[in-house]
């Protein structure tokens, strides 16, 4: 809990609260446009860009864990920016090419901040993406390049955007539970038991892979095109390793056609197949079914 209050209240919340109340304070809520980049200004650049090959290796490779470490990495840096560029002080001084070129600077890092965050949080990207005053949505964007932030876009400051959680009421809730239940778990649980209302949430078919082919330097990822008797789409998936594009087209497998889209390497992910995956992670084999189904057949 001390985690969330941190990275996402002081830290991400705090770099897009101070940025877009810069620059309502001294540009009239418009970005301005970069003018000469300092050493600094460069440095934040180069760092942003770094990260979001980072996190596409992390995403490809499904290590999770390291992509939000490069993202949390990526916005302290922003706000270390800030405390070394003191804006605040340029706009007083009346030093503007230089206070615009730090606030376009931040803007373009919030931007890039926005589309890496989407596939983690996308409501959380969504509502950072409409206080920027972008168009469109994070998760159709297909390359977070920096520069993509128009200057003169009118920004729109909104709530903020992760409140501060009351650590000692979520302390003394969380020992009221506890006194609550008192029976310990057995040994043997793995994995919160769900019910079968949970598992009905779940909508598995039966489809159909028409075509395969590589997802470009991304060297674990194929493009499926699937069909499901009523639709076609396409979906991403990390199996390269294990079966080369021959072996796949043609079978039915199961898959998941209700997870929210998201983006892969600038691909959209509209589904996931079901795989069983060795203990030591060197075999992996696809999950079908052993009679000729129809497509689009419901799995319960």
């Amino acid at each position: 809990m001390q985690r969330i209050n941190s990275d996402l209240a002081n830290d991400l919340g705090n770099l897009l609260h101070r940025t877009l109340q810069m620059v309502n304070q001294f540009c009239d809520g418009e970005v301005p446009a970069s003018k000469a980049l300092h050493p600094e200004d460069e440095a934040l650049c180069r760092e942003a860009e770094e990260a979001v090959e980072a996190v596409d290796r992390a995403l490809e490779s499904f290590a999770f864990d390291e992509a939000l470490k490069v993202l949390w990495g990526l916005v302290a840096r922003g706000n270390k920016y800030i405390d070394e560029t003191m804006p605040w002080r340029l706009g007083k001084e009346g030093n503007r090419d230089r206070l615009d070129t730090v606030l376009g600077t931040l803007a373009q890092t919030l931007r890039i901040v926005a589309l890496l965050v989407t596939p983690f949080m996308p409501t959380t990207g969504q509502r950072m993406w409409q206080q920027l005053g972008l168009r469109g949505a994070p998760d159709r964007i297909s390359s977070p390049a920096w520069g993509g932030y128009p200057a003169g876009t009118l920004v729109h400051k909104g709530e903020v955007l992760f409140p501060r959680i009351d650590l000692d009421l979520w302390q003394k809730e969380r020992q009221a539970r506890a006194e609550e239940d008192k029976n310990p778990k057995d040994p043997g649980d793995h994995e919160a038991e769900v019910t079968i209302d949970d598992f009905r949430k779940i909508e598995l078919r039966v489809a159909l892979v028409t075509a395969v082919e590589p997802v470009p330097k991304a060297d674990k990822l194929y493009k499926m095109s699937l069909d499901l008797g009523y639709e076609k789409r396409e979906i991403v998936s990390g199996i390269r390793e294990f079966y080369p594009p021959e072996d796949l087209v043609g079978k039915r497998i199961v898959v998941i056609c209700n997870l929210k889209p998201a983006k892969l390497r600038g691909v959209m992910s509209c589904g996931m197949l079901l795989a069983a995956e060795a203990f030591d992670g060197k075999n992996l084999a696809l999950l079908t079914v052993d009679r000729d189904m129809e497509l689009g057949a419901r799995i319960h």
